[in-house]
């Protein structure tokens, strides 16, 4: 190889080493905005979320209405008691229902069961009586 060759790709190699890094940093500046945009988007949800959160004077006060309304609810209010008239209201007599005796209950017989019989031996060969045991 020439010394004007080595040269030419001495200059090449450096030209694509500083396009190279220079896509590099396009890459990671790329991805540090993605990151700040996500983290962004958090704070701004923390940020609902505590606003809409309440603090805990205002809880207090809130306890305080609650239990003043309770309070209001189960006192019971004096007042004074109207004159009660009593109207009698007429008795109605009414029969007493007749009371009929129960009826006895008649028992049947049970019914007898008789003892099974028993069956008769079978003669086995060998000349003697065994019950069968099949």
């Amino acid at each position: 190889m020439t010394e004007e060759r080595k040269q030419a790709v001495k200059l090449q190699l450096a030209k694509e080493r500083e396009k190279a890094l220079e896509n590099r940093r396009k890459k990671a500046l790329l991805k540090k905005l993605e990151k700040e945009e996500q983290h962004n988007e958090l704070e701004e949800k923390l940020k609902e979320k505590i606003k809409n959160k309440k603090t805990s004077s205002e809880l207090e006060d809130e306890i305080n209405e609650l239990k003043q309304l309770l309070l209001k609810a189960t006192t019971p209010k004096i007042e004074t008691p109207a004159p009660k008239i009593e109207i009698p209201t007429p008795k109605i007599e009414q029969p007493a229902p007749k009371i009929e005796p129960p009826t006895p209950k008649i028992e049947q017989p049970a019914p007898k069961i008789e003892p099974p019989t028993p069956k008769p031996r079978k003669l086995i060969y060998g000349g003697t009586y065994k019950p069968a045991l099949w």
